[in-house]
């Protein structure tokens, strides 16, 4: 099911598919902990701005290990196609503008609605590059990939609802005040995470 999934040619069956597989899955690991990282240290360096330098410099040091390991150890030459000149401004705007989003949105919204919406915004775009072949392999939008978007998108939002803490201003016996002014949403109670 794997294979030509990505329009660059068969996944490696086995221990292959796995181990690329779990190297995507730390990958995710690695945006979620960036965001996180980036947040604490715009806090530390004073702003979102230098934060972004901070993360794009360190991005670049570690990156140059492993882009020489590809260079020399696999032997593959750099190339440069100079006709898709306009994507490179276009990748680092939007990798500075993740990185600065992601250390300052974490702190205004809370970090698990920052990812939601980054995650639905990823699933929704790359349900449009695969339709329209953007790299390479056309991969139509089907049902099945819907409901999978879907699906993942109520698990996030499930896991963000089951992850707030209980308001206990309304308990009995609590000395705080319940809300008196009715501010919070009356619909609050419809997405609850327990049992009735």
């Amino acid at each position: 099911a794997l294979a030509g999934a990505g329009g660059g040619g068969p996944v490696p069956g086995g221990g292959g598919a796995a181990a690329m597989l779990f190297l995507v899955a730390v990958t995710g690991m690695g945006f979620a902990l960036q965001a996180k990282c980036n947040n604490a240290l715009a806090q530390d360096v004073g702003s979102a701005a230098r934060a972004s330098v901070v993360s794009a410099c360190v991005n670049v040091l570690f990156s140059l290990p492993i882009d020489l390991y590809i260079f020399l150890g696999l032997n593959v030459s750099a190339s440069f196609d100079a006709g898709f000149w306009y994507l490179w401004p276009v990748a680092g705007f939007q990798s500075a503008f993740y990185i600065g989003s992601m250390a300052y949105l974490p702190g205004v919204l809370g970090f698990t609605r920052c990812y939601i919406v980054a995650l639905t915004a990823k699933m929704t775009t790359s349900l449009a590059v695969d339709a329209n072949g953007l790299t390479g392999e056309v991969v139509p939008v089907s049902a099945t990939r819907m409901c999978s978007l879907f699906a993942v998108l109520a698990g996030a939002i499930t896991f963000n609802v089951c992850g707030k803490p209980e308001d206990d201003s309304s308990k009995s016996g609590n000395s705080l005040p319940a809300d008196p002014e009715d501010k919070e949403d009356s619909q609050a109670g419809l997405l609850s995470c327990d049992p009735l």
